[in-house]
């Protein structure tokens, strides 16, 4: 690993102006485009009747708010928002775990409407993702390398719903947090903030992977708070099955089009897919996106407990067997963050390698965007 040039302050002040740059800088993009897009992100009235939730949209009278809040009134971020106002009122919501709507609920108090409060938490949440990503790589890296992986996150195919009202950008936020504290030996927030990912969403509970590595490693007796982001969807799911909505697997397979399979069943069944006639283009696009997260996993300066994290990741997200297969891929790659640090190791001192693979990237996730406020494509 190359040694620091600069000193811890100027490394810390640097990842976070450039968080800053990133949670700003991309909010102010995706209101400016949703401005200029304006009427053409009329949704097929079919495509509506699909989903819950959508009696009360924003009206498009008002093309400022539209544009800031309204086209972020999609599909999981309903489900939330009905969560903070109702509670856990029908099965069907036990799959959405509770942290980001009981911060909803509670910032609703002095935010209003409540997907303002939503939309807020959520770019918090990312600011602190960038801030605290970048503090993790230049643990090991030097500062460009952090800056490349920050780059190639916002550009990632879906990175937009980092900043949607979904939870997404609150567990990497609580997670990435987590695994900072432990490498730098502060076992008590390491565990608190894992407990926390934890609640936010499962994959919140792979925290405790590279947690337990680096405590068996460290041999220390305060690091048993490695095993807290296991602790929290335990209690969830004990909730759940007490107040009688059975388990997670069941909702998903009784509402949401999803059943528990063996990792290897899913990604069989998706290779075989991949070359059906006609070809599923989103499918062999997820597909293509996964294989590359778990082929980057293989470059050799990545730490080994970024490796079993990633490894973990991507094996909890394959159990999970969906129709049509692989959907929302893309979005789930990005609590995969190793591949992110991977990938700016691969195109380090690479700059016109760089400049290619974040305008194919960013261009992607335009046109998914766009289908994403088009109610057209669910991520």
């Amino acid at each position: 690993m190359a040694p620091r040039t600069k000193t811890d302050e100027d490394v810390s002040g640097h990842s976070l102006r450039h968080a800053v740059l990133f949670a700003v800088g991309l909010r102010v993009v995706y209101a400016l485009a949703a401005l200029a897009l304006g009427g053409n992100l009329t949704a097929d009235p079919r495509l509506l009747r699909g989903n819950d939730f959508t009696d009360h949209l924003m009206s498009r009278g008002h093309p400022l708010a539209y544009a800031l809040l309204g086209v972020w009134e999609r599909f999981d971020t309903l489900w939330y928002l009905h969560i903070a106002q109702a509670g856990y009122d029908r099965q069907a919501a036990i799959v959405f775990y509770p942290l980001y709507p009981a911060l909803i609920h509670a910032l609703s108090w002095v935010v209003h409407p409540p997907l303002a409060a939503a939309l807020a938490i959520s770019t918090a949440a990312a600011f602190f993702f960038a801030w605290g990503l970048e503090e993790l790589i230049s643990l090991d890296y030097p500062s460009g390398t952090a800056v490349r992986a920050t780059v190639l996150l916002a550009v990632w195919p879906s990175s937009f719903i980092l900043f949607a009202g979904y939870a997404d950008s609150l567990v990497m936020a609580l997670s990435v947090w987590s695994l900072y504290y432990a490498r730098t030996d502060r076992w008590g927030l390491a565990g608190v903030l894992g407990f926390f990912a934890g609640s936010a969403k499962a994959v919140g509970a792979v925290a405790a992977v590279p947690l337990g590595w680096l405590a068996w490693r460290k041999r220390r007796r305060e690091c048993w708070t490695a095993v807290l982001p296991l602790a929290a969807p335990a209690a969830f799911s004990l909730w759940i099955r007490k107040a009688g909505y059975g388990s997670s697997a069941a909702a998903y397979a009784a509402h949401w089009r999803t059943h528990v399979a063996w990792p290897w069943k899913t990604l069989a069944d998706s290779v075989r897919s991949f070359f059906a006639t006609p070809p599923h283009l989103i499918l062999q696009l997820n597909l293509i996106f996964l294989v590359l997260a778990c082929g980057l996993l293989l470059v050799r300066r990545l730490r080994m407990e970024y490796r079993l994290y990633a490894v973990a990741s991507l094996t909890l997200f394959l159990t999970k067997n969906t129709d049509p297969l692989l959907q929302s891929t893309m979005r789930y790659v990005l609590a995969v963050f190793p591949s992110f640090i991977a990938l700016a190791i691969v195109l380090e001192k690479r700059h016109a390698s760089m400049i290619g693979v974040c305008t194919f990237l960013a261009l992607i996730d335009a046109v998914v965007l766009y289908e994403f406020w088009r109610w057209s494509l669910l991520v």
